[in-house]
């Protein structure tokens, strides 16, 4: 992290969610450079609402140019065979270590269920040339619900996430251990990783810095 990142506010993420949401950083969070970046179908509500890092919330009698308006990603019925999907560039390249998928406020509009694939090249062709493994088989979706689910995966810089059929998704957290090249970093630039540190909420900030692959406090190449 370069000290201008370090600006950049961590949002807790609930009480009783499972360790690997306050162990990892959320990479697919748009303050850290993740981009919602194509989507089957946003036609109720667009996909980076998906990403926003606050939590999802509900406006009772908000509406907008297509209906209900909701805070998330939305599709609209599907009228023809298929699924929807969202492709996300993650901010950080890193190894996943568990999702959340947050149907908050989707009662009777959230997907039957739900995948994940990831993509691990950094040159994305969305067109569907890339390589794509799945690392999140199909699971099932409450409505209203955070669904915690730990993943086993490799390296990745891209998600595909997709829902069977349509449906709406507040939100879309995807936790893992960043990953850098310091070899490709710049040689000028001073990098704070305290921060890193104080993601893991622990007294020992160098535990903090070890469990998410960092090995000082800052390093000048």
């Amino acid at each position: 992290m370069t000290t201008k990142e370090r600006e950049h506010v961590m949002t807790p993420p609930p009480l009783d969610a499972p360790d690997f949401t306050r162990r990892y950083l959320n990479l697919a969070d748009p303050r850290l450079g993740a981009e919602a970046m194509s989507a089957s179908d946003d036609f109720f509500a667009p996909k980076e609402r998906m990403l926003n890092p606050e939590p999802a919330i509900f406006i009772p009698g908000k509406y907008d140019e297509h209906g209900k308006w909701m805070d998330g990603w939305e599709t609209r019925r599907k009228r023809v065979a298929g699924h929807d999907w969202c492709i996300v560039r993650l901010g950080r390249t890193g190894v996943i270590k568990g999702v959340d998928l947050d149907t908050s406020h989707f009662t009777g509009n959230y997907p039957a269920a739900a995948s994940i694939e990831a993509c691990h090249s950094p040159d994305l062709n969305t067109s569907g040339a890339a390589e794509w493994s799945e690392i999140l088989p199909p699971t099932n979706l409450k409505g209203d619900s955070h669904h915690y689910l730990p993943i086993t995966g490799d390296q990745a810089y891209h998600v595909r996430l997709n829902i069977y059929p349509d449906g709406g998704l507040a939100r879309l957290r995807v936790y893992g251990q960043p990953l850098r090249d310091w070899n490709a970093s710049d040689r000028a630039v001073l990098y704070d990783l305290c921060f890193v540190g104080e993601k893991s909420r622990t007294p020992n900030r160098e535990i903090g810095i070890q469990t998410l692959g960092f090995n000082g406090f800052f390093c000048r190449k």
